[in-house]
């Protein structure tokens, strides 16, 4: 499962080490970037590069081995299929589903479209 992030200026550059818990060097890094205004997928939802932003997302360090730099990325929420939405969802958890095209909320007993209030 993915992460759904929002850049929210034109500076969202982020450098995901090589693994949740294994910094690694510049050359292992992954790089995630878009536009202003755009979305950008990040693999990882549980403990991979996505959790790692997520938790980091209001601090900037550089681009130096044992770091994360995050700027301008505001975290939606989970995004993949239906079939992955997350298992233990707390109420109002946003999932962007990629089966069904839509951002669904979960209302703490079901996920639902926050558009038409059906459950999806």
């Amino acid at each position: 499962m993915t992460m759904r992030m929002l850049n929210i200026n034109n500076n969202a550059v982020v450098n995901a080490a090589a693994g949740p818990t294994d910094i690694g060097t510049a050359q292992a890094r992954r790089y995630y970037s878009c536009a202003a205004g755009a979305f950008v997928d990040v693999p990882g939802f549980a403990t991979g590069d996505a959790a790692q932003i997520s938790s980091s997302a209001t601090r900037t360090s550089g681009d130096t081995p044992g770091s994360l730099s995050v700027t301008g990325l505001f975290t939606v929420g989970s995004s993949g299929a239906t079939s992955s939405r997350p298992g233990n969802p707390s109420l109002r958890d946003l999932h962007v589903d990629t089966t069904l095209s839509a951002v669904v909320v979960f209302d703490g007993a079901s996920w639902r479209n926050p558009l038409t209030g059906a459950v999806v």
